[in-house]
């Protein structure tokens, strides 16, 4: 798996969430689903940069 690109992704698609709620559908996205984003969001993040330190330990 390739977290980085997942990661991205979902952050696209939350930030398309956002955009949504501004332009004024504002029960499209509850600020409950959006601390579970932001939540499954960071665990990508910290996924991808666990194989990232990872990968530059073997390559050093």
């Amino acid at each position: 798996r390739y977290f980085g690109g997942r990661a991205m992704r979902f952050l696209r698609d939350m930030c398309k969430r956002l955009y949504d709620k501004s332009q004024g559908d504002l029960q499209s996205y509850t600020m409950d689903q959006y601390k579970s984003d932001v939540a499954i969001y960071e665990r990508l993040v910290d996924k991808y940069s666990s194989l990232g330190s990872a990968l530059n330990q073997y390559i050093r």
